[in-house]
């Protein structure tokens, strides 16, 4: 076969599913009536004034409508589901019959733990307004956007902060981020398990809405940090033809470990599952860029992980349950510090470490994980290089074997290439898409990929994947550019998907 640096990648196609990415959650389900019927209550009354009953609820078409014809202000929230601090709320809006620059429809979070938050959108007369009320605090937000049949209010949540969007036609228009400091704890699993998310109508006299609700997880804005789940041996995990990824899932700021399945044939990426770490104080972080191994000589996967929630070092964990599907959170701890062992070349935790790769190498009997690092320089300052590491412990006891000597590295894998093993990173802010295969035996030597056209980014972040076709073996890479989605630095990118022009005969 032709080796990989004499291969010409060539562009399939580039996409950015932008928040079409989705893991159902939970809905409002309208096509039993619930409402007058006592046998059973799935969307309990979880908030209303005394005169609550007085308001009219009517399920016309498989949608929630209500109404006051009433001469009071009446608000009520039914119950759709317990809050997950990652999730979207989506309500679409079919009707809007309010003037009122209270009134309003939306989501309402209602705790054991805090206080009431909720989010809403309303008329402000033509144009809609959203706002946002806990206890006596009110933050609104004036749009320019018109009213229109299925308007949908998408709340994007992270934590104590809350994406706003409004969508009137093809595109979410964001409108905004409310940041809730009383939500701070909302991260813990004792405080988000006794947390509720409800549909919430507030209505003045002769107003009324029509609505359906649902919640999801959701791939985000942006993706990027794309690494393939791999057998211990570094071959990518491939079941009923799809390959499985970790994305990065960018939000407005942010994001999370998200699991997606993908057709290599194909623009075809579904949202799996989602992969969160509590690194023993009971949070679940969406710390990020991780590299997920599964072993099937002991059935278990081992996950490393950059942890920006706790300071910026790598941390590690091992799972039993398929990383592949659902959400799942790893018990993870951090890698072992030494602030006395200034040498990068020995394995302890260094502020700044990212990005990291793990494979085993039946060979020489030892997992490799490789590293990037801000190491000091020759020609002065410090850069991110990678590092490589081997030891007979997937977590612990490892020894530097070798680290590349030039460029700005980022975004590297171990990958096997037939019999052979590399090494491909990214490198350098002041170049375009420089893709870097170096030999696994010498990291100071390399080869660039080759493009017809390539992604236009800087510090590429290449996943090169060898897939089965038939009675061949094609080399695919998907990778993604740093084109932001928001003013957040790290808000890129978009995906990008070539083939190389040579195959693999088997």
């Amino acid at each position: 076969m032709a080796a990989v640096d004499e291969m010409t990648f060539r562009r399939r196609f580039s996409v950015n599913p932008y928040k079409q990415m989705r893991l159902p959650l939970g809905e409002m389900s309208c096509f039993k009536d619930w409402i007058s019927d006592d046998r059973g209550e799935p969307y309990p009354v979880v908030l209303s004034n005394e005169q609550e009953s007085a308001l009219e609820e009517s399920l016309p078409d498989a949608r929630y409508r209500v109404e006051n014809h009433t001469t009071e202000t009446l608000y009520k929230a039914r119950l759709l589901g317990q809050h997950f601090p990652y999730a979207t709320y989506d309500i679409e809006v079919d009707e809007l019959e309010m003037t009122g620059e209270e009134s309003g429809i939306g989501i309402c979070f209602h705790s054991e733990c805090l206080p009431d938050l909720m989010i809403t959108v309303g008329k402000r007369q033509d144009k809609l307004g959203v706002t946002c009320k806990i206890n006596e605090t009110v933050q609104s937000v004036e749009t320019d956007i018109i009213f229109c049949k299925k308007t949908h209010l998408i709340v994007t949540c992270h934590g104590k902060q809350f994406d706003v969007y409004l969508k009137a036609g093809d595109k979410p228009e964001y409108v905004g981020m409310f940041t809730i400091p009383e939500y701070e704890t909302i991260l813990s699993y004792e405080v988000f398990n006794r947390t509720t998310a409800s549909l919430f109508v507030y209505l003045r006299p002769e107003e009324s809405v029509q609505c359906a609700a649902c919640f999801y997880l959701e791939g985000g804005i942006s993706h990027a940090d794309i690494k393939s789940m791999r057998y211990e041996n570094g071959q990518p995990i491939m079941e009923n033809g799809r390959i499985f990824l970790t994305f990065t899932a960018r939000l407005q700021e942010g994001g999370f470990q998200s699991v997606v399945s993908w057709n290599p044939s194909t623009d075809d990426f579904r949202m799996e599952g989602a992969i969160f770490f509590d690194l023993g104080d009971g949070n679940w972080c969406a710390d990020i860029a991780s590299s997920v191994v599964y072993d099937r000589r002991c059935d278990a996967w081992y996950v490393w992980a950059c942890s920006f929630s706790h300071g910026h070092v790598l941390c590690h964990g091992k799972s039993y349950a398929d990383l592949r599907y659902g959400i799942n959170v790893i018990d993870a701890e951090l890698m072992e510090e030494n602030p006395g062992a200034p040498d990068d070349t020995l394995f302890y935790a260094k502020f700044g470490d990212e990005d990291p790769d793990l494979t085993y190498d039946a060979k020489r009997e030892k997992w490799l994980l490789a590293i990037c690092r801000l190491t000091k320089c020759d020609e002065g300052g410090e850069k991110y290089r990678y590092f490589l590491f081997e030891s007979e412990n997937p977590f612990e006891g490892y020894v530097h074997v070798d680290h590349t000597t030039s460029g700005e590295n980022t975004g590297g894998s171990i990958i096997r290439i037939g019999e052979k093993m590399y090494f491909l990173c990214g490198s350098d802010f002041d170049k375009r898409a420089q893709y870097r295969l170096h030999s696994i035996e010498d990291l100071s030597e390399y080869t660039l990929l080759k493009f017809d056209y390539d992604d236009g980014g800087f510090r590429g972040w290449g996943t090169l994947l060898p897939i089965p076709c038939g009675s061949r073996i094609r080399y695919m890479l998907i990778t993604f550019d740093r084109h932001n989605g928001s003013t957040y630095n790290w808000s890129y990118g978009n995906i990008y998907v070539y083939e190389a022009d040579k195959y693999e005969k088997r």
